[in-house]
């Protein structure tokens, strides 16, 4: 999670400020666990990584990391 926090500040694509809602990030998670393809996930993850600033981002990691571990 720190090195997606790391990569994403350093590639100047992370937003200067989250415009991402709990709610928002809820439907990612949900979104992400109907599809199957790892294409498909990697295009849902683009899209976020878009709005989120690089903590949002290394949160969202965390998150995804965590459930795939108790999964």
């Amino acid at each position: 999670s720190e090195t997606v926090r790391h990569a994403l500040k350093q590639s100047d694509r992370a937003a200067k400020r989250s415009t991402l809602s709990l709610r928002q990030v809820d439907q990612l998670l949900h979104d992400l666990t109907g599809v199957g393809k790892e294409d498909d996930q990697f295009a849902l993850l683009s899209k976020v990584w878009q709005r989120c600033t690089a903590q949002d981002a290394k949160w969202i990691t965390r998150i995804i990391d965590h459930d795939l571990k108790v999964n």
